[in-house]
């Protein structure tokens, strides 16, 4: 009876930090979605050379007045 109550309880442990492992394994593992969050674009992007395009309309519309 011993043994088994042993053998129930070693199963149990085993169990147990297995779970706790790949617990901790989880998050670490997305890589993609790191890269896919690294290129993402913001509006920053589209923002800056816009001003400058606008800025050059402005001085070629002063230019044919």
């Amino acid at each position: 009876m011993e043994k088994e109550n042993g053998k129930f309880i070693a199963v149990i442990y085993v169990a147990s930090m297995m779970t706790a492992l790949l617990s901790t394994v989880a998050p670490t593992d997305n890589f993609k979605a790191n890269a896919v969050e690294q290129t993402a674009l913001t509006a920053n992007n589209y923002e800056a050379p816009a001003k400058l395009y606008q800025n050059a309309g402005y001085e070629m519309q002063a230019n044919v007045d």
